[in-house]
């Protein structure tokens, strides 16, 4: 049994968090502003292993010289919506150490048991999501995300999240005809 309850349970700032992401995107957005070749920006969460938060952003040059190597099966949804294979990618060590030491205090706080511990990482792993969401949509009404012509963004997670989960967010953000691309990718056809 775990010295749990002699301890108080560790608190995340979660606004702090949220307005210093919306911060960090839009500093990397106004990066590539004068760049008309990027076309999409998301932010990534890995709460497991490594515990750490970053941007990724492509461009279509990109994705052209991606398609041109001619990859059998894959198709340019694929190079296009997929993040792991995106061109750009900008760590945010400060909120990622935020994350990490969080993680420790959780680790620290339940002891021993691991029930208690894996209770609060995954409240926690879902309120990080929702403050994502809500720095991108924050994104989204900034002067930043007026530099770009047209600007896909998203939040991806490489936790145990369903397509349908995937689609709900990225709708949240993004237009119709982006939509239904997104779609496109995750499921194989049009819906």
């Amino acid at each position: 049994m775990s010295d749990s309850k002699n301890l108080t349970k560790p608190v995340f700032d979660y606004a702090s968090f949220e307005e210093r992401l919306v911060l960090e995107v839009c500093g990397i957005m106004k990066k590539y502003g004068d760049s008309q070749d990027v076309y999409a920006f998301s932010v990534e969460y890995y709460p497991d292993f490594m515990t750490c938060i970053f941007v990724r952003a492509n461009t279509y040059s990109h994705v052209k010289e991606m398609m041109a190597k001619d990859i059998s099966g894959l198709d340019l949804n694929y190079f296009k919506m997929n993040e792991e294979e995106w061109d750009i990618i900008e760590n945010m060590e400060d909120l990622s150490k935020d994350l990490q030491e969080h993680y420790k205090a959780i680790e620290n706080w339940a002891s021993d048991d691991y029930e208690l511990e894996d209770t609060a990482r995954k409240e926690h792993e879902k309120k990080i999501i929702e403050t994502c969401e809500k720095a991108m949509l924050g994104v989204k009404s900034s002067k930043e995300y007026s530099l770009f012509s047209k600007i896909n963004l998203n939040v991806y997670l490489t936790t145990r999240i369903t397509d349908e989960d995937r689609l709900a967010i990225y709708k949240k953000l993004n237009n119709d005809e982006s939509v239904q691309e997104y779609k496109t990718f995750l499921f194989g056809e049009k819906l």
